[in-house]
């Protein structure tokens, strides 16, 4: 008996021994929990919270005897549109959550927080029972990265801005270019409309692109702004917003709104050309924007304004370079009275070719300079073969075979666009890839070429020349019927009649 008493004894105390550890550890474990700078929380199988420690207050604001038995559902962020608690809690039964991102709201009912949450699923025996999480509050470090997100896609957007505008193409995509940056500008800020209106001859506002989703509810038609006010909008470069549009505001007349109440911004960049006005960036807004936002803003009207004096100093280039090149094939078909003024002519049937291709105003252009240089090799030429009255013999002919290639060789190192070069060099072959050149044998006629080649020899058929009298146009048609599929192209053997039919040739 006294045995059995000192052994009850002895696992009395043992039973106390361990039950004060157990309560240390649990005192040890709960002070742990409670002093941890991350929220753990505890959810049933529903979604309510049974568990939180006291982090939860320095956190979203709430005191955990104010979320104990509440749903999980309850503190999350209603802009994210989780649909309910239900399926969150179905996702976290499913598989442990690893650094996934919840969004909160704060007791004040108006901050957002982001939880970067781990959780646990917790079992008994082989039931689930609930989920644990532990949660660290990392808005901060989200607002920071989407700050440099941010900036990266304003840095990216100038860089392919200003790479585009320092191109040598700019002159062949100016409108593509613009409307690249209205488009960017909407993308980048998140914005319902932009657009670059630039000062025309009449000193109207003219609208040269526009995007966002609210360009339909705006008047895009060229504005007449009072100079005083314009005065004031460019004056020392300045970028202004003006919040809550009204009907006194400068532009309010000329930007019909249909739905005005989702406007409450308006920010105008002015763009400089050498210290004067030459247009202006318009955009709306439903908040005000940042200074990132407005510093970038300004950085692109400077790279705008450097494309459009760039553009004009390559008009000036142009139309003197144009203006040069006139007089040297006029020079040359001078030497000749049967040949003056064909490659002007050249030149203008191919342009309305072109046009009635519905080809680019850059491929237009481009098969203007193919029109009028298509015979410059012809300088390479002697004098008694270009003037020779009547047919030509044999080994003249030949010589004169040799113009497309001398053309290409004084052409190359101009700097041209091969659409040109190759036109040159190429107008003298026909749609089946016989003519001459003999030694160019491409593979398929190019575009240019054949445009010039068909306009080249409508001019030559309906000229006078030393050794034939003129066709009429409708004899000259049916020439380029006749040498359909053969000589010239089909579709612009159609395209020729159609512009006759139109009285536009």
């Amino acid at each position: 008996m006294k045995r059995l008493r000192f052994s009850n004894k002895y696992m009395n105390k043992q039973l106390q021994a361990a039950t004060e550890r157990l309560n240390e550890s649990q005192q040890k474990y709960q002070l742990l929990i409670e002093n941890m700078s991350d929220i753990v929380w505890i959810v049933d199988c529903k979604g309510v919270i049974t568990f939180i420690n006291d982090e939860v207050e320095n956190v979203l604001g709430h005191k955990k005897e104010e979320m104990l038995m509440q749903p999980l559902f309850q503190f999350l962020c209603p802009i994210h549109q989780y649909e309910n608690c239900s399926d969150i809690i179905k996702e976290m039964s499913n598989m442990d959550f690893h650094r996934q991102e919840l969004w909160m709201i704060h007791a004040d009912g108006t901050t957002r927080k982001v939880i970067e949450t781990n959780t646990k699923r917790l079992y008994s025996n082989g039931t689930l029972i609930g989920i644990q999480g532990v949660g660290r509050d990392v808005t901060e470090r989200i607002k920071m990265e989407r700050k440099l997100n941010k900036k990266n896609r304003q840095l990216l957007m100038l860089n392919e801005l200003s790479s585009a505008i320092a191109s040598n193409k700019i002159s062949l995509n100016i409108a593509d270019l613009y409307d690249n940056i209205t488009k960017k500008i909407v993308d980048t800020i998140h914005i319902p409309f932009c657009s670059i209106r630039l000062i025309d001859e009449k000193g109207k506002l003219q609208c040269i692109s526009a995007a966002g989703s609210s360009t339909d509810n705006v008047d895009l038609s060229p504005i007449a702004i009072d100079k005083n006010d314009f005065d004031y909008l460019t004056k020392k470069s300045n970028i202004y917003q003006f919040n809550q549009i009204c009907k006194d505001y400068i532009y309010d007349k000329n930007l019909d709104f249909n739905n005005r109440a989702h406007i409450d911004n308006m920010i105008f960049v002015p763009l400089l050309g050498n210290g004067k006005p030459i247009g202006i960036i318009s955009l709306l807004c439903n908040d005000q924007l940042d200074e990132d936002y407005i510093d970038m803003l300004g950085s692109i009207a400077n790279n705008i304004s450097f494309a459009i004096e760039k553009l004009d100093l390559y008009s000036e280039i142009k139309q003197y370079y144009l203006k040069t090149i006139k007089t040297l094939v006029a020079a040359i078909e001078a030497k000749d009275p049967y040949t003056q003024g064909h490659s002007v002519r050249v030149a203008q049937y191919a342009v309305t070719i072109a046009k009635e291709l519905g080809m680019t105003s850059a491929e237009v252009e481009e098969i203007e300079i193919a029109g009028i240089l298509h015979d410059i090799g012809k300088i390479g030429i002697s004098d008694t073969i270009l003037t020779k009255p009547g047919i030509l013999e044999p080994h003249e002919y030949e010589v004169i075979m040799n113009h497309p290639g001398i053309g290409c060789h004084i052409l190359r190192p101009i700097g041209l666009s091969e659409n040109i070069i190759n036109a040159t060099l190429l107008h003298h072959k026909r749609y089946d890839l016989t003519g001459y050149p003999k030694d160019e044998n491409p593979t398929e006629l190019p575009l240019y070429a054949n445009i010039i080649c068909i306009a080249d020899a409508y001019d030559a058929m309906t000229s006078n020349r030393s050794y034939k009298l003129p066709m009429t146009k409708e004899e000259a048609l049916e020439e380029l019927v006749l040498n359909s599929g053969t000589q010239f192209s089909p579709k612009l053997v159609e395209i020729m009649i159609n512009l006759y039919n139109k009285n536009m040739i």
